[in-house]
């Protein structure tokens, strides 16, 4: 008994290791986005759309958040009215934009006291690169106009729109978990705030609620305690 509990107590004390070392990484990573996102945002270039600058700088910024899962920078006009986007493929598109389709974090962004942050969205189903279907999280942060450059000697100050990178939010999670095998069977997998695989094993499982995919799939046994551990343990930060 004491060598199996011993044997059971270090097995676990692995897993945990492994599942540390992969948060760790996770955290590194969208630690490196939001850095690299408020460094665009400094840029004249951006700051002041000037013409043919903004793409290359939008370009280099791509070509280093690429491996995150970033695929698409937008840029949103301080008025709202036009969009400047750079997709996966460094293809751009510059579009009018009717004030009704601005994302709900516009008005945070534009609010003064959110200068310098980065807001988050949640996890939704959304497309992705090359027109696939995925789960995209957003970032955005307020651009203002406080670099100056040769053009612009004395910046202005204004809020000058809002700076976005789209990520595959499930691909990144792949990228970081999916060679954690332990054993024969250990595997490991990602949920979201709300409990949503971010990635799974089972390709089926990838966004959809953990708290019912798992009965859906096997009705015959009960995941009473596999619920309580995630919603009171792993969805409260434990």
């Amino acid at each position: 008994r004491e060598m199996k509990n011993r044997i059971s107590e270090d097995f676990n004390a692995q897993q945990l290791s492994l599942a540390r070392h992969a948060a760790s990484t996770l955290e590194n990573h969208f630690r490196t986005l939001k850095s690299e996102l408020l460094t665009l945002s400094l840029s004249p270039s951006i700051q002041y759309v000037e013409t043919v600058s903004w793409k290359n700088r939008m370009k280099i910024s791509l070509s280093t958040v690429r491996d995150l899962s970033v695929f698409r920078i937008t840029l949103i006009s301080g008025d709202g009215r036009r969009t400047f986007v750079m997709n996966a493929n460094q293809a751009v598109f510059i579009e009018e934009a009717a004030q009704t389709t601005l994302p709900p974090y516009f008005d945070w962004c534009r609010d003064p006291a959110n200068k310098n942050q980065v807001y988050v969205t949640q996890v939704k189903q959304g497309i992705v690169e090359n027109s696939e279907e995925g789960l995209v999280m957003e970032m955005a942060t307020p651009v203002y106009q406080i670099s100056p450059d040769e053009a612009h000697p004395v910046p202005t100050q204004r809020f000058s729109g809002v700076l976005i990178f789209s990520l595959d939010a499930g691909n990144l999670a792949e990228k970081v978990v999916s060679p954690i095998r332990s054993g024969k069977t250990g595997y490991a997998w990602v949920i979201d705030q709300s409990g949503t695989f971010l990635y799974h094993l089972e390709g089926k499982f990838v966004g959809e609620n953990a708290f019912e995919i798992r009965q859906v799939a096997e009705p015959r046994i009960s995941f009473k305690k596999n619920n309580f551990l995630q919603k009171e343990k792993m969805l409260q930060g434990q």
